[in-house]
């Protein structure tokens, strides 16, 4: 009889495909994990891109990856920003993508 494999899930909604985006961003996190000597500076991962696409069920897979998988788990802190929520509370950010720094969001 054949193992059944558990479905993976992201905020108990099952979660399939994007695998390659996955395995970029495992890369890519192992990597902050032995930042260059003399390096205290934070690392950001920005997620854009039109509406509906999975933006943000794509971010919450990351965030599972960074908090819960070896070797992540216990060496990642997290700050989300939800753009839309935040531009909602700050009239300096209700303008057109282009017009706002970093500096406006941070």
């Amino acid at each position: 009889m054949a193992k059944k494999q558990s479905q993976l899930t992201v905020d108990d909604r099952v979660f399939v495909g994007r695998v390659e985006e996955q395995k970029q961003f495992r890369a890519a996190l192992a990597e902050t994990l032995n930042p260059p000597a003399g390096e205290n500076l934070p690392y950001v991962f920005l997620l854009y891109g039109d509406g509906g696409i999975g933006k943000t069920t794509l971010a919450k897979r990351f965030r599972d990856i960074a908090l819960q998988e070896a070797p992540f788990k216990d060496k990642v802190q997290m700050l989300w920003i939800d753009w839309e929520d935040e531009r909602k509370k700050f009239p300096e950010l209700q303008v057109g993508r282009e017009q706002i720094q970093a500096e406006d969001v941070f």
